[in-house]
């Protein structure tokens, strides 16, 4: 689901397998969207997995070193594009597939007060989109919380101020039901929701 403004993707559980990874499947474009676990050994069978449905472009949060080097050698048809780290130094990656790496341009990051997120200008039928790989703190006690909220608004204030096309892609850390990250909502439809 793909709207003029900006449009964010939830994973709302961690992992590569199929029932713990997110597709966006629309408006011309497919995307997955990953948690790895800080993974330095990725399975044949979750290579395959993360490429099922053949995504145009595939986000990867919490990429392990090794893990990278792997997905470089065994991603046959995909390129990491662009990189940069998400909380606690995680690698938070994306990767396109050749059918749309010529349209992908980066060397961009999204500087937030606790990271620098991965950016990607993609083309999507024509037109200019932003997409943004996101892995938000997690709000495990209060000052965790403090600094996942001030990430929220940060991520909200880009999003109010780009106006152009924009998807955010990865770990938000929070359910769909989480009272404040619907805050986000009201800037960018949640794709999970419109399906």
């Amino acid at each position: 689901y793909l709207v003029p403004s900006c449009v964010y993707l939830l994973l709302v559980a961690a992992g590569v397998y199929k029932n713990r990874k997110y597709c966006l499947k629309s408006a011309g474009v497919t995307l997955t969207s990953a948690n790895l676990q800080y993974s330095n050994q990725i399975t044949a069978e979750a290579l395959k997995d993360l490429t099922s449905g053949d995504p145009d472009y595939i986000v990867t949060i919490e990429t392990g070193e090794q893990a990278v080097l792997q997905m470089q050698t065994n991603l046959k048809n995909y390129t990491q594009i662009t990189a940069g780290s998400g909380q606690r130094g995680s690698m938070v990656l994306i990767w396109a597939h050749s059918r749309g790496v010529r349209d992908a341009q980066t060397g961009i990051s999204l500087e937030s007060s606790t990271s620098a997120l991965p950016v990607a200008s993609i083309s999507i039928n024509g037109k200019n989109v932003t997409l943004v790989g996101v892995h938000l703190c997690a709000p495990l006690n209060s000052a965790y919380l403090d600094i996942w909220r001030n990430e929220l608004r940060e991520l909200k204030e880009f999003a109010q101020k780009h106006g152009g096309g924009l998807i955010f892609a990865g770990d938000f850390n929070a359910s769909l039901s989480h009272r404040e990250l619907n805050l986000l909502a009201q800037v960018c439809p949640d794709a999970a929701r419109s399906r």
